[in-house]
């Protein structure tokens, strides 16, 4: 589990380090090798190959330093562009470093034409996450030379042009396939538009003493970010005496007509990813459709449920349901404030049209941002400027655990939130959002005695992405279906629970 800070957190975490005794020079020499893996994991051996080094004069540009040095200790050839002189200790001795190599450094003036020179690769160090502002004149240029070449560029830490903390996008900014991030994500590039610039984000290890970054983690209450190795410990643990009443019972409100699909895709997800049993509240008119889409699950006529509701542990309302006075008299109906509740698409947009409606904190919604806004009386662009803002006002104004679904998901509970990391564009398709409802009643519904909806919401999150990016692997992101992903997540959760050494896979009876 890492976590998610602004830049402000990162200096003040850098800082404490630095007081402490951590050799600033030694970290950005741990950062410099973990750049230089990631040119040399997209270019193969560096002997060789050219790599243009695109250097500010901070310390950004001296982790840029030192990783030209280390191409050159590995066979490469690399070429170094500053922006300006270095104006950092740190960054002015590998400088240094570099000169007694005789490396080519070359200080690019205002107005200077840039050569039309060749090169494997783009390192850029220009701007860490201290820019707050678009890039002018020599840096512009510089971020302007990058985006028109062909070579792959590898950002430090965030592409320069792109604020680290909201990430807002300047113009211009640099486009990269890769960034290597140094210890902690940026909560920008998780949550804003410069997600769509970062390419791959690798974060590495950078010398920081974990226990201090846990310590300002506890202490300024940082947003988690869970990664796939996670995924085993946010999974519920079947015991070997399990029977399908102990893994929890699903009443699912959903479905209305032509609206089959988004009912049947939740019903299949939640006994996918381990439901005990899953009843369908429906319309009579689409439960024969519903009897042959989804065999496993039983289904009843919606007005069979609200008078004689089946025993359940969780309800999930929404999926496909339609927006009308009735429906919205159904959930009322089954809505138990003391029982574990999900409410997804159609349910939200019916909150929305409620005074004053609070919802109990075991309740999760799980809007997208257009729901989001329709929640908030706002916009949408209001809403993506600032998702965890968002995050914190659905909760301040309907009580709810809130999953806001995005590129970069916020998961926030009145106290704790979580950022989602992993990256599925396969899931920007109708289904995704029934599929995660699914996902998340099925965690819910099999921890007992009540869940902790807030890492249930963290499970389904990165349990669906993984499966994705599993059925993306052969099928493409283009081609990816709902189907497709609910195949997977079988496969992804057995990765961890067959392990090959043959552990114990099952919990023991009563834990």
């Amino acid at each position: 589990m890492r976590y998610a800070v602004t830049a402000q957190q990162m200096r003040d975490l850098e800082q404490q380090a630095f007081a402490e005794g951590v050799p600033s020079l030694l970290m950005m020499e741990r950062a410099a090798a973990c750049v230089v893996d990631a040119v040399e994991d997209i270019l193969g051996s560096l002997i060789g190959r050219r790599v243009l080094f695109v250097c500010g004069p901070g310390n950004n540009g001296g982790d840029g330093l030192a990783a030209a040095r280390m191409v050159y200790a590995r066979g490469g050839h690399p070429i170094v562009w500053l922006s300006a002189a270095p104006h950092t200790q740190d960054a002015r001795s590998n400088l240094s470093f570099l000169q007694a190599l005789q490396v080519p450094v070359q200080v690019i003036e205002a107005g200077e034409e840039l050569p039309d020179i060749y090169f494997d690769a783009v390192v850029d160090a220009l701007f860490g996450t201290g820019l707050s502002r678009a890039p002018e004149g020599v840096s512009a240029s510089l971020i302007a030379y990058i985006n028109a070449r062909r070579a792959p560029v590898i950002s430090i830490d965030v592409p320069s042009g792109a604020d680290a903390s909201t990430g807002r996008v300047y113009v211009p900014c640099v486009s990269a396939r890769t960034t290597v991030v140094c210890h902690c994500h940026k909560l920008g590039l998780l949550t804003g538009s410069a997600r769509a610039y970062t390419g791959d984000l690798r974060v590495v290890d950078i010398g920081l003493p974990q226990a201090l970054v846990e310590r300002f983690a506890a202490r300024d209450n940082w947003p988690c970010v869970a990664e796939s190795k996670d995924l085993p410990a946010l999974l519920p643990k079947r015991s070997a005496v399990a029977h399908k009443g102990s893994n929890g019972r699903v009443l699912i409100l959903a479905g209305s007509f032509g609206m089959a699909g988004a009912a049947a895709l939740a019903a299949r997800t939640c006994l996918t990813a381990g439901a005990g049993l899953v009843t369908l509240a429906a319309p009579a008119c689409i439960i024969p459709a519903l009897q042959q889409l989804v065999p496993n699950a039983t289904c009843i006529p919606v007005e069979q449920a609200v008078t004689a509701p089946p025993a359940h542990d969780v309800l999930l309302a929404g999926c496909g349901l339609s927006v009308s006075a009735q429906a919205w008299e159904q959930f009322v109906a089954l809505y138990d404030r003391n029982r574990p509740t999900v409410l997804d698409a159609d349910g939200l947009n019916m909150l929305a049209q409620q005074d004053n409606f609070r919802l109990s904190s075991n309740t999760v919604i799980t809007p997208h941002p257009g729901e989001a806004a329709r929640l908030l009386h706002t916009d949408i662009d209001a809403v993506t400027a600032d998702l965890p803002g968002a995050a914190r006002a659905l909760h301040a104004q309907y009580n709810a655990m809130v999953l806001l679904k995005s590129h970069g998901s916020v998961i926030y509970d009145g106290k704790r939130m979580a950022i989602h990391a992993i990256a599925a564009p396969s899931l920007a398709k109708g289904g995704s959002g029934d599929m995660l409802a699914g996902i998340l009643a099925a965690l819910m519904a099999q921890e007992k005695p009540a869940p902790d909806v807030f890492r249930r919401g963290q499970a389904a999150s990165l349990w669906m992405s993984m499966a994705a990016n599993k059925a993306a692997q052969t099928l493409g992101d283009l081609s990816v279906l709902s189907g497709d992903v609910i195949s997977c997540l079988g496969p992804v959760a057995a990765a961890y629970q067959h392990p090959p050494n043959g552990k114990q896979r099952h919990a023991p009876a009563g834990s």
